[in-house]
């Protein structure tokens, strides 16, 4: 399942350097407004989070996340 699984960045726009850098990680834009209820709007929201294509939401960190532990709860989620 890991090779099915796309970071997608949906905030305003990177330099295409630092998407570069950040490879895999793609950029996007949600139009339809269908992820609008994960955006952070305050402090302590979520700054990451996991949705499944059917927009169900899997995991969310805020924006103090530990890099460590993200990639610990994505190979749960995947394997």
């Amino acid at each position: 399942n890991a090779e099915r699984l796309r970071v997608v960045y949906l905030g305003p726009a990177l330099p295409a350097t630092a998407v570069q850098a950040l490879a895999p990680l793609v950029t996007g834009s949600d139009d339809g407004n269908v992820l609008a209820a994960y955006r952070p709007d305050a402090a302590g929201t979520p700054a990451l989070a996991l949705v499944n294509p059917n927009g169900l939401l899997m995991l969310r960190f805020g924006a103090d996340f530990d890099v460590a532990r993200v990639r610990q709860d994505l190979v749960k989620v995947v394997h």
